[in-house]
């Protein structure tokens, strides 16, 4: 009987090859068929890098929240591993006389993608992280849809003479003028009728406190003002002005403004002048002279993110978040007179980090830290934007570090 096989396998060893060859045909272009797959595949490592920003900005919430020291660091790279498989399966049969047999191939890839960071450190992340808010970049926020209140309610402490609330690891919370509650439900009111708007516009500057006489316009001045983008402009009075064309920030006022009763009231309460104009958003420490100025006071980013941090949940209890607008959330912060639990308390009904000991089910962002899981739920729509707010923020206020951009590498080929 052995001897028998062994002579029949020989006859069937030429459709027994075919079968082979057969079966590895799809597998010959296994490599560049992968390769393109792997290329199409930028959305999963766009995702891998959305999610690892977004786990290191809730972890500084929370080491905010506890007390601790924030770290942060930047994608340096993004390398991706290919791993290719190939398998060969057959069977033989001996059966009167005859030998029978299939063959079957099969072959399959997998990536892994790894991202390299380089922590974030030195002068330049501190100064990004204290220094106050641009004003510019709240305007930037603004044109993405990002409506005024809640920037005024997060970035800005104080708005012409209206205070807001100040924030400090020693004393928390501190609640400030409760007219500044009004201006952000008037702001609410008055933008959703595009009667207001933030916006960037080119506007005229002077630069000069008091008019320059005709004998410093020398032709020395004009041509240094030339190279500054800058000219002399002939006054009435036979005096000059010194001015320019900036693409500013300008809180603009739209006609019908004048004759509605709220816009009545806001304009009165910013003490503006009534009928449609632009006001040049500066702060309080601008150099920019200009007729029409709104000043304001804005706040760093670690300020908003340690107010932020009261949103941790002290307990593990997962009480639904209620809608909140800002003016609502300004009152209550007036109400609790300050004090710790109360404050959180009104924190919590607008930006909530839940905790949890087990990995949460249905969470937007989590991340484990010292034992615990936080995390913000997917069903909590107000928290969601308001942590997706803050993020597009830090990414205009903080600036990528010695190294570049990161760059993605894909074995092709």
């Amino acid at each position: 009987m052995p001897r028998t096989i062994l002579a029949a396998l020989p006859s069937r060893a030429p459709r027994l090859a075919t079968l082979a060859c057969l079966a590895l045909l799809p597998l010959g272009g296994c490599a560049s068929m992968t390769a393109n797959q792997i290329e199409e595949e930028h959305v999963a490592f766009n995702t891998a890098v959305a999610d690892a920003m977004n786990r290191q900005m809730l972890l500084n919430i929370v080491r905010l929240w506890r007390a601790e020291s924030t770290q942060w660091m930047q994608v340096a790279s993004i390398n991706t591993t290919a791993e290719y498989s190939v398998g060969i399966g057959g069977a033989a049969f001996f059966r009167d006389g005859q030998t029978t047999g299939d063959l079957s191939g099969r072959g399959g890839y997998s990536y892994r993608p790894t991202l390299t960071f380089n922590p974030l450190e030195g002068e330049q992340l501190a100064r990004e992280l204290m220094s106050p808010v641009q004003v510019e970049n709240m305007v930037n926020l603004v044109s993405a849809g990002w409506p005024v209140s809640w920037l005024l309610f997060l970035v800005v402490d104080r708005c012409e003479d209206l205070e807001s609330f100040d924030v400090s690891e020693h004393f928390g919370v501190i609640a400030g003028d409760p007219r500044f509650g009004r201006l952000l439900e008037m702001c609410d009111d008055l933008e959703r009728r595009q009667l207001i708007s933030l916006v960037l516009s080119q506007i005229p500057v002077t630069w000069n406190a008091k008019p320059l006489g005709p004998e410093q316009v020398t032709a020395g001045a004009i041509s240094s003002a030339r190279d500054d983008n800058c000219r002399f402009i002939l006054r009435e009075d036979g005096a000059y002005d010194y001015m320019s064309v900036e693409v500013a920030p300008v809180f603009v006022m739209y006609p019908g403004l004048e004759d509605d009763e709220v816009g009545k009231e806001f304009v009165s309460l910013m003490r503006l002048d009534p009928g449609p104009n632009s006001y040049r958003l500066v702060t309080v420490d601008s150099p920019i002279i200009a007729d029409l100025t709104v000043s304001v006071q804005t706040r760093s980013m670690l300020a908003m993110l340690r107010f932020l941090s009261y949103g941790v949940a002290d307990s593990l209890d997962q009480p639904q978040v209620r809608p909140m607008s800002p003016s609502e959330v300004f009152r209550s912060l007036t109400e609790s007179e300050s004090h710790d639990r109360v404050v959180k308390s009104a924190v919590r009904n607008f930006f909530r980090v839940n905790r949890s000991t087990s990995r949460p089910t249905r969470a937007a962002v989590e991340v484990l830290h010292e034992g615990s899981w936080y995390w913000i739920a997917e069903d909590d729509l107000l928290s969601k934007q308001l942590f997706s707010l803050i993020r597009d923020l830090y990414d205009l206020q903080v600036k990528s570090q010695s190294g570049g951009r990161p760059i993605l590498t894909i074995p092709v080929g």
